[in-house]
């Protein structure tokens, strides 16, 4: 139920000054494929999570679930979402580094929609901000 409340929430929140939202969060622009993937889960659920690994990684770079087909959100190196993935589920840090335009900020939004159901908790850092500069170094989750 709070989870519920806080992507209610989240959906509310008005980003823009003139009162419009820009866009919805990852977890209601996609709530049915979330919702199907937490429902047809059989697979180990880590803590705190609420879908395994692999039902994440269907949910990022796209598939089947059921009769439902899931859209993939990033087109890229499907082992770099499988690493970013492994990495979190260690309950570690996960740090992304690159060039501006290389969906960095969208990986780490739809990793926190799939895992947590709240993407709003996401850390991001700011472009010409470097590994070294950074004051949450090593800290940042998604």
């Amino acid at each position: 139920m709070a989870k519920k409340k806080a992507v209610k929430k989240a959906a509310s929140a008005k980003s823009a000054s003139n009162g419009d939202v820009l866009r919805q969060p990852a977890e209601v622009m996609f709530a049915e494929e979330i919702d199907a993937l937490v429902k047809a889960e059989k697979h180990d659920v880590p803590s705190g999570w609420q879908m395994s690994p692999r039902s994440v990684l269907t949910y990022i770079c796209g598939g089947k679930c059921g009769k439902l087909d899931i859209t993939p959100k990033y087109i890229g190196h499907e082992h770099l979402v499988e690493i970013a993935i492994s990495t979190l589920v260690t309950d570690r840090s996960l740090f992304l580094i690159g060039e501006p335009g290389t969906a960095k900020s969208w990986l780490s939004e739809h990793l926190t929609a799939a895992f947590n159901g709240n993407s709003t908790r996401v850390v991001l850092g700011t472009a010409g901000t470097t590994e070294e500069q950074s004051d949450i170094r090593g800290t940042t989750r998604c």
